[in-house]
């Protein structure tokens, strides 16, 4: 269902952290009448209204927020990617100590990679909805996740 003007309502937040230290917030918001839900993405500190926030994404269309993130490796920290996915879709990463960059969304939502179709060892993902109010700690591998919302997949 698409709606003209969203109504959007806070869902929540999930706090990336390395070990103590807070590196980047993610915040989720969906719209009363159609479902329809917009991300954003803040680095700790203070910010404004409108600072790293990502497009609305429609749900009818099979789209979900997916956060996406590559282990460190030597001096290059973590990454974290959030991404409108989709099943069947294709993700390029540029990740060093990964050997396959292409990766495909499955039907449950995970990542595989394109050529060998297995998982990658350095690269995890988990759709948004399920780790809002939470957080993410990127110190181990793979992270450890909290939250306090039921798993949807």
């Amino acid at each position: 269902m698409n709606c003209t003007s969203h109504n959007m309502i806070y869902e929540g937040i999930v706090n990336i952290f390395n070990g103590d230290i807070l590196i980047e917030v993610v915040e989720m918001w969906k719209c009363k009448k159609c479902g329809a839900t917009r991300v954003s993405i803040r680095g700790p500190g203070i910010t404004g209204t409108n600072e790293g926030v990502l497009g609305a994404i429609d749900p009818s269309d099979g789209r979900r927020w997916m956060l996406i993130i590559s282990k460190g490796m030597g001096s290059l920290p973590p990454q974290l990617y959030v991404i409108p996915a989709m099943p069947g879709e294709t993700v390029m990463l540029n990740i060093p100590n990964e050997t396959e960059r292409e990766l495909i969304i499955n039907a449950e939502y995970n990542l595989i990679t394109k050529q060998s179709m297995s998982k990658p060892r350095y690269v995890v993902s988990y759709l948004l909805e399920d780790v809002i109010r939470g957080s993410i700690d990127l110190s181990s591998w793979p992270p450890s996740v909290l939250s306090l919302k039921n798993q949807s997949r």
